[in-house]
């Protein structure tokens, strides 16, 4: 997990202290295990010189972060604002433009547009679409969710998950990743496949560019491969999307 966090870069072990300026880059600094540790301590007693209490997880975060939080909310006073979906959508588009290096009111459909655009001028292999920023519809539904969990971890008010970015299909739950086409029409008529196999490599052109496989395509139509949706969510998320509309 580590080599994969630092992606194999190797930084030398630096002595230091709250006062030493810091003239290397942040990746290569955090990259040995023991600048990381000792930052980490040293944070660490600088927050509890603060009033401000610490935990040090010996593995991955993600869980203890989540049952701190339940329980400092049973023993501190804890504010909870409930949050409209319209709230819940436009915070989450702040964060993860943010994340993407966006600027405030930009908005992820006009950041997707400028860093794809940038990497066309630049870029000499093909686009990976998975490393641009979502749409805006896409965060919406993933803020959805991610409201719809926290919620859950801290013992919210129950709420339906099928309103936070959910569908019910043979009784799990499926996200919904968004309500529109991956692309304009014009532009699946043109990408398209004619794979023979499964569709479950790069190999396949439409697997490549970041897209299922759709009716375009030469032998899968879109209907029986592994790069395609199953019959039964799509006409489960057809009956939704008509209902919505």
């Amino acid at each position: 997990m580590h080599l994969k966090r630092t992606k194999g870069i190797s930084g030398t072990k630096v002595t230091f202290t709250e006062t030493t300026p810091f003239r290397s880059k942040k990746e290569t600094f955090l990259a040995n295990n023991e600048n990381k540790q000792n930052f980490i301590e040293m944070l660490s007693k600088k927050m509890h010189s603060n009033g401000i209490e610490t935990k040090h997880a010996s593995a991955d975060a993600d869980v203890l972060i989540a049952k701190t939080a339940v329980e400092s909310s049973i023993s501190h006073p804890t504010i909870l604002l409930e949050s409209l979906v319209e709230d819940v959508k436009n915070a989450g588009e702040k964060v993860i433009t943010f994340l993407y290096g966006g600027v405030p009111h930009e908005g992820l459909d006009i950041l997707r547009y400028k860093k794809f655009a940038n990497r066309v001028l630049t870029c000499k292999e093909v686009i990976q679409i998975h490393t641009l920023p979502p749409t805006t519809e896409t965060a919406t539904y993933h803020s959805l969710r991610t409201y719809f969990q926290v919620q859950t971890w801290i013992g919210g008010e129950e709420i339906d998950p099928c309103d936070f970015g959910w569908l019910i299909v043979n009784g799990k739950l499926m996200p919904i990743k968004t309500k529109r086409q991956p692309a304009p029409q014009r532009l699946l008529s043109i990408i398209r496949c004619n794979c023979k196999t499964n569709c479950d490599t790069r190999r396949c052109t439409c697997r490549k560019h970041g897209l299922e496989c759709n009716i375009s395509c030469g032998e899968c139509r879109g209907q029986s491969c592994m790069n395609s949706r199953h019959g039964d969510i799509d006409v489960e998320a057809d009956e939704l999307f008509s209902d919505s509309s």
